[in-house]
């Protein structure tokens, strides 16, 4: 089974629950609103020595303002509150690469990474893009101060649950 390492965002649920829990499987799951750094991790379960890896990697990471000014969509159909700045993130993530470099985000899937916290998963549904631009619009721009770093795992029916919290500084 698989682990994560997210910035999770749960106070965001009650606004993205209406297209969430329609067209996101792992809303069901305990997987929160967030947004991914590595996914996946490492298998389960964590070692003690993988733990504090992650915990050195991820010690001197300061508190930071993660703001998502747009609602975009991948080509997939996957809909997103994009971040405007990813620097931060695109730090985090580097310095995890540096110790992890066999990990291939989304299992290799796209060439980069784009940053994003998912809305719903439309396909090609251009109704309901404008639908979800329309009613989220007026939240952004959502500015939410970053504190810490979960590290979430997989159960054997495929449950996610939070297995450890970095706080930031």
């Amino acid at each position: 089974m698989k682990t994560l390492i997210n910035i999770n965002l749960p106070e965001l649920t009650d606004i993205l629950n209406p297209w969430r829990e329609e067209t996101i499987e792992l809303s069901h799951k305990g997987v929160p609103p967030h947004v991914s750094l590595i996914y996946p991790w490492l298998e389960t379960p964590i070692s003690k020595k993988e733990l504090k890896n992650i915990q050195k990697i991820l010690e001197n990471t300061k508190i930071f303002t993660l703001e998502f000014d747009s609602i975009k969509k991948f080509d997939n159909g996957t809909t997103y509150f994009s971040p405007s700045n990813t620097k931060k993130l695109q730090e985090i993530q580097n310095k995890i690469m540096k110790k992890y470099p066999t990990i291939k985000m989304y299992n290799g899937e796209f060439k980069d990474t784009i940053f994003h916290l998912t809305i719903a998963k439309i396909g090609d549904d251009e109704e309901k893009f404008v639908e979800i631009q329309n009613k989220l619009s007026k939240y952004l721009p959502i500015k939410k101060e970053i504190t810490q770093i979960t590290i979430m795992q997989e159960d054997e029916n495929g449950y996610w649950s939070d297995y450890t919290t970095i706080n930031l500084k």
